[in-house]
């Protein structure tokens, strides 16, 4: 996994969220494979966890999630509504890493 992120680093590949490759995120990668709808879910959270953690409102979020082609199960933008009812959904199944208030 380590030898994967430093050769997509080396090539200047940035992850979805525009930061660069670790071991951890590769092997998220490949496990989203196996896991279907939790992995997405997952990437999700994150997503919004991180977002929340910068400041920012819901509307920005959708700007930027609609941006970097953060995936929706229907494929289509984001929106302030879409990931305010997205956050309340994840939150209830994955506990964020640390607190964050908006």
């Amino acid at each position: 996994m380590r030898q994967i992120a430093e050769q997509f680093n080396k090539r200047g590949l940035t992850s979805q969220w525009g930061k660069p490759w670790t071991k951890k995120l590769v092997y998220a990668l490949l496990a989203a494979d196996k896991k279907g709808a939790y992995a997405l879910d997952r990437v999700q959270f994150e997503a919004i966890t991180e977002a929340r953690s910068r400041g920012l409102k819901y509307a920005q979020m959708a700007v930027e999630f609609s941006e970097r082609k953060v995936p929706r199960r229907d494929n289509r933008p984001w929106t302030a509504r879409a990931i305010n009812e997205r956050w309340y959904d994840l939150a209830k199944r994955f506990k964020p890493t640390e607190e964050v208030t908006t």
